[in-house]
């Protein structure tokens, strides 16, 4: 969460505007309806991320700076330990 809004400040301060935004779809793995609240918030509180729209086994989310396009990079950059624990946890 610090690193997050680091690199957001540094965004929003640059005169670059270092971004390259972009939807993403994350699959996940989650079942409890609780959980996957938790994850989508946890997502959404992160400066620089927002959870666009919540499926079955998807999530739809806005990426202010796409790092990569492997998507099990952005899943385990987006979701990974997070829903690891919250899996643990709930189910």
């Amino acid at each position: 969460m610090i690193k997050a809004n680091i690199l957001m400040a540094y965004r929003v301060l640059s005169p670059r505007l270092p971004i390259k935004p972009g939807i993403i779809k994350i699959p996940i793995e989650l079942k409890s309806p609780l959980a996957r609240t938790i994850l989508v918030n946890s997502i959404t509180l992160t400066p620089g991320t927002f959870t666009l729209k919540v499926t079955e086994n998807f999530l739809y989310i806005h990426w202010i700076y796409i790092y990569t396009y492997d998507k099990k990079q952005q899943r385990e950059k987006i979701v990974g330990l997070m829903e690891k624990i919250l899996k643990r946890v709930f189910e």
